[in-house]
């Protein structure tokens, strides 16, 4: 297993996927092997990609996050209009969990109910 694969806990398929998809792209990639090498720079996004998959945040809204954070620190004159798109990614995604906790707890409900239906219900 390589170094940057040990460091972000992030195995060697899921980093060719990434690649594959250009989420995290390596810094350099040995023509002859293929080995691809990550940068020191290139932790903190892998860690934020894993962190986020981890919380099943699509690959597409993290590409987002990771973009929108990029813009954010390259000091553009809308750098807050790109903290304002990362927050708005994570802002979605944690409606969205909401609301599939909303339904599971719902449906954890409706399975008690037909487990014990009380007195009314025999």
């Amino acid at each position: 297993m390589g170094e940057f694969s040990r460091i972000t806990h992030l195995g060697i398929r899921t980093l060719r996927r990434y690649h594959e998809q250009d989420l995290l792209v390596p810094a350099e990639i040995d023509p002859v092997t293929g080995y691809r090498y990550y940068s020191p720079d290139q932790v903190r996004p892998a860690l934020t990609v894993r962190r986020f998959r981890d919380l099943d945040l699509p690959l597409a809204d993290v590409r987002r996050f990771l973009d929108a954070e990029a813009a954010g620190r390259g000091g553009a004159a809308d750098g807050n209009a790109d903290g304002d798109t990362a927050r708005q990614v994570v802002a979605a995604h944690l409606r969205r969990l909401e609301d599939r906790l909303g339904r599971t707890q719902r449906a954890v409900e409706a399975l008690r109910e037909l487990l014990d239906p009380g007195p009314n219900g025999r």
